[in-house]
């Protein structure tokens, strides 16, 4: 189903998200018909989940990152 808005793009990507989270970021590649939903755990200090999605509301990729803290990643490693 295509999507065109941020809110159908959030809607569909907390179905793929398997973390909780305190906040979203979406971005958009017009070019490449791509939206990245980044599902931030406390600001990106505990990590991160990245859903990936096109135009027509297709999951592409999930993928995550540890904590931005290098003192807390053996805490909160990466995927």
């Amino acid at each position: 189903q295509p999507v065109s808005t941020v809110s159908e793009v959030i809607a569909l990507a907390q179905n793929e998200c398997t973390v909780e989270y305190t906040k979203i970021i979406v971005y958009r590649d017009e070019d490449a018909g791509m939206w990245k939903v980044e599902f931030q755990m406390e600001y990106g200090y505990h990590g991160y989940q990245y859903i990936y999605l096109d135009d027509d509301g297709i999951t592409r990729m999930v993928s995550g990152a540890g904590s931005k803290v290098a003192s807390w990643q053996y805490k909160y490693p990466g995927p």
